[in-house]
């Protein structure tokens, strides 16, 4: 299968496109997209890059596959993404490297590629619904502190 292309964003982000993605990596097999539907994510929150989730929709209905996905773009600020690309390829290999081998629980990477020609990055990742972010002006609970610093640390140990 010839390589894929990085979308810049969620433009170029098409059922064919998500269709060879997943399958690539064996997401899926016996489906296709035949429809995907974005919703940004994230906005205002000083992010350099774009995040969406998208909706996905099956030929073959598959209580399986991924009903939903969050995807990681680059920025589409050419300029940004030179000053990032390192930043973002270090996260598109920590998730393809690294997060399978510990025990932190990461999102599910289905789908992950760094182009060093376009400085394009791309992350396809499970939602995870019902968890929450972090609040970088409200800060957190001293539980929440806790549970943090015992899950960086055991990560870290590993």
């Amino acid at each position: 299968m010839a390589e894929l292309t990085i979308p810049a964003g969620p433009d170029d982000l098409t059922p064919e496109w998500l269709t060879r993605a997943l399958g690539k990596t064996g997401a899926i097999a016996h489906s296709n997209i035949v429809d995907c539907r974005p919703e940004r994510l994230g906005q205002e929150q000083g992010f350099v890059g774009q995040i969406y989730r998208f909706t996905l929709e099956y030929n073959v209905p598959d209580n399986s596959l991924p009903r939903t996905l969050v995807a990681k773009f680059s920025s589409p600020d050419r300029g940004l993404r030179l000053l990032t690309f390192e930043l973002n390829q270090t996260e598109v290999r920590f998730y393809q490297e690294i997060a399978p081998q510990v025990q932190l629980h990461t999102p599910h990477l289905y789908y992950g590629a760094a182009d060093p020609d376009t400085k394009k990055t791309v992350l396809l990742l499970e939602d995870i619904t019902g968890a929450t972010g972090g609040d970088n002006v409200a800060g957190c609970s001293t539980e929440e502190a806790r549970l943090a610093i015992r899950q960086i640390g055991e990560f870290h140990a590993y």
